[in-house]
């Protein structure tokens, strides 16, 4: 079994309350991090660009703990040249929490990272 760690930071700290919450609310997590960038993969791929793949997620513990996974560009010769967005997965219901607009911002992102990317000054 992996070893996982959770760094808490910040003013939230103040409160332990808050902080004993957090905890209870990642028991329920029902979840895993491998499925949240499976779901994250499988949407991109099927309503953006099959150029498109799931990075690494992160848990974000909050009122509703999500699994912030980064949406990265592939190329075939290059490989993986950079985040283009990031999806949250709801770590309860395992919705994805994608906007209408969502797929418009992914297609610049990805125009703008290649433009950089070809760029022989970069």
């Amino acid at each position: 079994m992996e070893q996982a760690m959770l760094m808490v930071t910040g003013e939230g700290l103040q409160n332990l309350d808050i902080l004993k919450n957090s905890f209870s609310i990642a028991r329920g997590i029902n979840m895993d991090a491998k499925t949240a960038r499976r779901k994250v993969t499988s949407w991109a791929v099927s309503e953006v660009s099959n150029m498109l793949v799931a990075g690494e997620p992160q848990l974000l513990i909050g009122n509703v703990p999500v699994w912030r996974v980064p949406v990265m560009l592939c190329s075939t010769y290059k490989g993986v040249l950079g985040e283009v967005a990031s999806i949250d997965v709801n770590a309860l219901t395992g919705e994805l929490l994608i906007g209408n607009s969502l797929p418009e911002i992914i297609l610049n992102n990805a125009k703008a990272l290649i433009s950089s990317s070809s760029n022989p000054t970069s």
